[in-house]
C-alpha cells in the first residue's frame, strides 16, 4: 500500500482527438442572480480509450460593492486515471469573491 509520501513514476502520455467546450451563463432576478454551467470534454483517438470530462455548475449572487458569493458543484472524470487514483472526483464549493 502506498502512503501519501510515496511518489509513483508514471510516464507522460500524449493524446490527440476531438474536444468540446460548453459555456452557459444567464443572469436572472434583476441581474443579481447568475446561473452558469461549464463543460469540457476530450476523447482520445490515437488507439486509446482515453476520455476526460469536466463539468461545473453553479449559482452566483451579487452582494454589495462588487462582492459576490457563489455555490458550485464540480465533477471531473478520467477514464484512465493515474495509479491509485479514482475515475471520478466530485467537489462542492462555497465561494466569496470580488469583481471590479
Amino acid at each position: 500500500m502506498l502512503t501519501r509520501f510515496d511518489r509513483i513514476a508514471q510516464p507522460d502520455e500524449s493524446f490527440w482527438g476531438p474536444a468540446w467546450f460548453l459555456d452557459y451563463d444567464q443572469k436572472v432576478w434583476k441581474k443579481r442572480l447568475q446561473l452558469y454551467h461549464r463543460q469540457l470534454g476530450f476523447q482520445g483517438l490515437n488507439g486509446s480509450n482515453k476520455f476526460i470530462w469536466r463539468s461545473w455548475t453553479g449559482v452566483r449572487v451579487a452582494l454589495v460593492a462588487g462582492l459576490f458569493g457563489s455555490v458550485e458543484y464540480e465533477v471531473d472524470y478520467d477514464s484512465e486515471p493515474a495509479v491509485e487514483a479514482g475515475n471520478t472526483d466530485k467537489t462542492f464549493k462555497l465561494k466569496l469573491g470580488y469583481k471590479w
